[in-house]
Parts: structure tokens; C-alpha cells; sequence
């Protein structure tokens, strides 16, 4: 069985383990980058070290910000789906041309280039499903020598999209974002740092004084975790309801009684019922899954 190793960003970042489940050929692809068997012995010998500049750059507000703006305006020109910066749309190929872009602007491309050199797939995803966390960064590791062989960054849309929805800035990282696009920027540097880590020492946490080092030294981040407006704030501030209140809703013409279990694009009702499912609390439920809107209040 092959481990995987997951990093979030939410409003608490965290990893966990859990398990899942290229040959190699005279010439690797890297995202646009077409890299030779000869050009690999090249780039070993004279690409600048990735780990040395990791450990030792440093960008003050000035030049951080000019390459943020550089980066923000490849990404618009670039992109076919992104056409403001309040975007109602995103796709993996943005999140592609985004990472490609603080690669080229924030490390002069020395990340793309140590995956190919080591032959690393990197891949991108659009989530729906992500209700909490910003961002995932997932490793997959070599079953067989315990070293990571491919990547993953997933970025939520969910939590892009309920939010910006007024003019209000949002906190990102610990920096004030007053569109989607700045926030789709903050959370992918947070997921680039993870992925750092893990090509340069094999783990990562942004819990620890080494990625909070990074992330400050080249991006200037403050935080670790992000505001952005979950489908939990939405129904707090819409519709008055949280997890754990008692609420009532309609099936079949009539009316069923229980509580929120948890709220994410919907929200998950325990009925207590005799015929339902033994839940922790020795009592035992039927679950439904419910839109919020049609949730009320229990008196």
C-alpha cells in the first residue's frame, strides 16, 4: 500500500496520513517544459541550488509587490476563463499558468525545473467539494524507497466563490485580498511552500518555524490559515443556523425534527430514530443531507 501525504489550508492548516494508492523516458515534460536526457545532466550541473535559495531569499515589500502584480497580469492574459479579477469562473489550466508564473517571477523557474530534473509530475484541481480548506497539497510517495514520486495542488472554488460577493477584503495568509484573484494567489504560494518542502526535506508543516520562515522571507506571509467565507459562515450569517442547533424540515409532507451534524454544501441533519445507525453518543440516527435554505430553526 502506498502512503500519501496530504497538507490543507483552512482556517486551521493541517496534514494527515493516509493511504492510497513514471517510467522513465529519454525526455520528461514538466508543464510546458520538455527537458532532454542530456539537458538533465546540464541543468544538474549548473541550475542554481533550489535548496540554497529556499533557505536564504528574501524579498522586502517593494520587489514582493511588483512581482505579485507581474504575476497577477500573466495570469489574466493568459488565462481563457479568468477575465477579471473577481472571477465567476476557474479551471485547472489556471491554477497551471498561476503556478508556472510565481515559479518564473518568485524563483526564476527553479521549481519546475527540479521536478523535471527528478522527474516529479506535477498535477492541478478545481474543488467543489472543499468546504474548509483553501488549498491541499498532496504527496504521493515511492512505495518502494519512501521518497515522494508525484504532487497534487487542489485549490477549493467553493470557498473562492461564497466569497468577495461585496466589496469587503478578506484575510489570506494573513494579508487583506480584496478580490478572488488575490486570494487564488495567496493560496497557491501557501500550497508552493508545502510542495517545497516536501521535494527539499520529504515533510512539511506549516505549523513550523522553517515554512512560517519561508513563507515570510518570499511572499510576506503573516498566517498560516485564511477568512474566506465557508458554506458554515454563509448559513451562520443567512439563515441564523450552526452545527449543532436543532432544526426542523418538510419531507414528504411532514415535518422531521433533529440536529446539524455538520454543514458543507449542505447540511447533514441526525433524526434520532430507533431503526437509524449507533453514533458515539450511544443513541442512534438517521442521517439526511439537506440544503440550509430549507432548513428551520427549531423553537
Amino acid at each position: 500500500m502506498i502512503p500519501i501525504q496530504i497538507f490543507k489550508m483552512g482556517k486551521k492548516c493541517q496534514n494527515r496520513r493516509c493511504p492510497l494508492e513514471t517510467a522513465s523516458a529519454r525526455q520528461t515534460r514538466f508543464r510546458g517544459y520538455v527537458v532532454s536526457a542530456c539537458s538533465i545532466i546540464s541543468l544538474q550541473n549548473r541550475m542554481p541550488d533550489l535548496k540554497q535559495f529556499v533557505e536564504k531569499a528574501r524579498f522586502g515589500i517593494g520587489d514582493n509587490s511588483k512581482k505579485s502584480k507581474r504575476v497577477i497580469a500573466k495570469l489574466l492574459a493568459a488565462s481563457t476563463t479568468i477575465d477579471r479579477l473577481n472571477f465567476d469562473s476557474v479551471a485547472a489550466r489556471d491554477l497551471e499558468i498561476l503556478f508556472s508564473s510565481i515559479d518564473q517571477e518568485f524563483f526564476g523557474g527553479k521549481v519546475a525545473q527540479q521536478l523535471a530534473v527528478n522527474n516529479l509530475p506535477l498535477s492541478f484541481r478545481v474543488s467543489k467539494r472543499m468546504t474548509n480548506s483553501g488549498g491541499i497539497t498532496t504527496t504521493r510517495f515511492d512505495n518502494r524507497t519512501g521518497k515522494p514520486k508525484e504532487f497534487e495542488i487542489a485549490i477549493s472554488s467553493t470557498l473562492l466563490f461564497e466569497s468577495f460577493k461585496d466589496e469587503k477584503p478578506i484575510v489570506v495568509t494573513g494579508l487583506l485580498c480584496g478580490d478572488r484573484t488575490q486570494a487564488l494567489k495567496r493560496i497557491m504560494e501557501h500550497e508552493l511552500i508545502h510542495l517545497l518542502e516536501m521535494l527539499l526535506w520529504s515533510e512539511s508543516s506549516c505549523a513550523r518555524a522553517r515554512f512560517q520562515n519561508i513563507a515570510f522571507r518570499l511572499f510576506r506571509h503573516r498566517q498560516s490559515t485564511h477568512q474566506l467565507i465557508t458554506p458554515s459562515d454563509t448559513a451562520e450569517s443567512h439563515y441564523n443556523i450552526s452545527a449543532g442547533d436543532w432544526v426542523h424540515f418538510s419531507l414528504d409532507d411532514k415535518t422531521v425534527f433533529g440536529f446539524v451534524n455538520r454543514i458543507t454544501k449542505r447540511a447533514t441533519i441526525l433524526v434520532p430514530s430507533k431503526n437509524g445507525t449507533p453514533y458515539s453518543d450511544g443513541k442512534k440516527y438517521l442521517k439526511y443531507y439537506v440544503p440550509v435554505n430549507r432548513l428551520r430553526k427549531a423553537a
